[in-house]
């Protein structure tokens, strides 16, 4: 994490340039092996970064990157508020352990921050134990805890901080905001934006069904009520089997739809696994699922050398239980080969 004050005079459009520019003299790793974000404040630039294999070694982030409306850092929401002069701790429960950050700010601004995360059962004096090591004095005198919360899915999350008697609150997704600090790549973010979607359609359909039905059936009961006759109840309750049998279609929509999803989020990852591997002058054409662990993938290769190179990389990785690409002929496009790779569980 980095913070930097921003030129006098610097237009919106160049921020991001500047940015990269500014993650590339300190970072040690080229821009192409991060994932990283930035948000912008008043007056300052917020630079975040990780590597992106330390983040696909993980065992719950990658499978969350496919389906959450945003993947950034806590300390995104935090920059902007203001936490006071001198030093600051900030606690955030993230359920399995306790996210801590340290800044210290001068003038409204942030001059230094420092992230831990911790398990669950250690407390604050264990935080400010192994801040100390890094620099930051345990004469910490603003505790604050952070949480982000969302009252629906069609809402944008709000950002709040507690702390002293003080509690500050904010917009925390807006679309230049989710622009900026998404450290998603480009085919992860396009795959969270298929869930969402569907995860939202299959969600409104399935409230609309509910509700229909509901509508419907008060009113069906209610034309009951008003008539004693037998035959007029069985003539109600045909005329009421059209109409539920609807309802359950509707349902049976939406669980395909969330089913479709899945599919193409499983899609996706096992291309980008595979693409790791994939050297230049080989690409990809066409793609297929055989199941959650296996795919097939058709393509072209510059020459015979390179596909053989590819297929190389894919057997000395650790990561597939079994590989095979057989070459399908040659023409002015180049190779042509299909290749079928089936993931250790």
């Amino acid at each position: 994490m980095k913070t930097a004050d921003l030129p006098d005079g610097i237009a919106t459009s160049e921020v991001k340039t500047y940015a990269e520019t500014l993650l590339e003299s300190f970072s040690p790793l080229p821009l192409d092996l991060l994932r990283w974000g930035y948000v912008v404040g008043s007056s300052q630039l917020f630079i975040f970064a990780a590597p992106a294999d330390r983040i696909a070694k993980s065992k719950k982030i990658p499978e969350l990157m496919q389906t959450s409306n945003l993947a950034t850092c806590f300390a995104a929401f935090v920059f902007g508020f203001d936490l006071g002069e001198g030093w600051s701790l900030v606690k955030r429960n993230a359920g399995e352990c306790c996210e801590y950050l340290a800044v210290f700010s001068e003038n409204k601004k942030w001059r230094e921050v420092y992230a831990l995360s911790l398990p669950m059962q250690d407390s604050d004096d264990d935080a400010k134990n192994k801040f100390e090591k890094m620099g930051v004095p345990r004469d910490v005198s603003r505790v604050w805890e952070f949480c982000l919360f969302k009252n629906s899915v069609f809402k944008s999350a709000v950002a709040l901080l507690r702390g002293g008697g003080v509690e500050m609150s904010k917009k925390a997704c807006d679309a230049k905001f989710m622009s900026s600090a998404d450290v998603r790549d480009g085919a992860t973010l396009k795959a969270a934006k298929k869930a969402v979607f569907f995860d939202r359609a299959s969600c409104t359909l399935a409230v609309l069904g509910v509700f229909f039905f509901a509508v419907l059936l008060f009113w069906k009961i209610s034309l009951l009520f008003q008539s004693s006759s037998e035959n007029r109840l069985n003539q109600e309750f045909e005329l009421l089997s059209p109409q539920a049998d609807l309802v359950k279609n509707m349902m049976d929509e939406a669980i395909f739809l969330q089913s479709l999803n899945s599919k193409k989020i499983e899609n996706v990852m096992m291309i980008a696994r595979i693409n790791k591997y994939r050297p230049e002058g080989v690409s990809f054409a066409k793609s297929v699922a055989k199941s959650p662990n296996s795919i097939e993938i058709r393509g072209k290769a510059q020459s015979v050398m390179l596909a053989t190179q590819f297929e190389r990389r894919l057997r000395q990785s650790e990561i597939f239980k079994n590989i095979k690409l057989a070459m399908s002929g040659s023409g002015s496009g180049g190779t042509s080969w299909t290749l079928n790779a089936e993931f250790k569980d």
